[in-house]
C-alpha cells in the first residue's frame, strides 16, 4: 500500500485520540490502522486500532490514561493486511480537570476576604487550593486554602485597604484567576 498522502491531523482528547487523514486512492490501499505506544520504537504498542475500508479517513485510540505523552503512527494497509506505517510524533492527552467557575467574594471586611468558586465540570470528590497573594503575578503566596469538594476559602490578616489578587484551581488543574478584591478601609473618626 502506498503510504498516507497529506498530513494527518491528530485531536487529542482525555483518555484518547482521534487522528484524521485524507483517503487513500482507489486501489491505492485496502485500510488503516492507528498505534499509540509510551515507547518511541512501538515495542510496547498498547492500543492501536484499524480498518478495512478504505474511504474511512478518521480512526482512534481509547482507553488511555490522561495526561500521558504517547507516539502515535498511522498506518495504510494492503490487501494482505501487511502495513505502511508513518509515524505522526509524540502527544500529550488531556486532563479532565478543568477551570472552577468564579462566584462573587463575601465577608469583604478590613482584614479578611473570602473567596467563593463553583465546581463546574469538575467531578465531586477533588481536592482544591486556593491563593491569595498582594500581586498579580503570585510570586509571594500570603495564604493558601485546600479542600475537598471545598468551595470557598476564607484568607484573613489582611492589610486593611488593600488590593489582593486571588486564583484557585482542582490539584494538578489550570488555575481560574479572579479578579482582584480590595480590603475594607478603617472607618474614620
Amino acid at each position: 500500500a502506498l503510504p498516507i498522502s497529506g498530513s494527518p491531523v491528530v485531536t487529542t482528547h482525555i483518555s484518547s485520540f482521534t487522528v484524521s487523514y485524507p483517503a487513500c486512492a482507489a486501489s491505492a490501499c485496502s485500510g488503516y490502522a492507528l498505534q499509540a505506544s509510551l515507547v518511541s520504537d512501538f515495542s510496547d504498542t498498547l492500543i492501536s486500532s484499524s480498518t478495512p475500508n478504505a474511504a474511512l479517513t478518521a480512526l482512534q485510540v481509547y482507553g488511555l490514561n490522561s495526561l500521558t505523552n504517547y507516539y502515535l503512527r498511522l498506518a495504510t494497509l494492503n490487501n494482505a493486511g501487511d502495513p505502511n506505517l508513518v509515524a505522526l510524533g509524540s502527544f500529550r492527552t488531556l486532563d479532565d480537570r478543568v477551570l472552577p467557575l468564579a462566584a462573587p467574594f463575601t465577608n469583604i471586611g478590613q482584614n479578611a476576604i473570602q473567596m467563593n468558586w463553583l465546581q463546574g465540570e469538575n467531578k465531586p470528590g477533588r481536592t482544591y487550593s486556593a491563593d491569595v497573594s498582594a500581586d498579580a503575578g503570585f510570586s509571594a503566596i500570603l495564604g493558601n486554602a485546600q479542600g475537598v469538594d471545598g468551595f470557598s476559602a476564607l484568607f484573613s490578616g489582611l492589610s486593611v485597604n488593600t488590593t489582593y489578587y486571588f486564583r484557585v484551581r482542582v490539584l494538578g488543574g489550570p488555575y481560574m484567576i479572579a479578579d482582584p478584591v480590595a480590603t475594607l478601609a478603617t472607618s474614620p473618626g
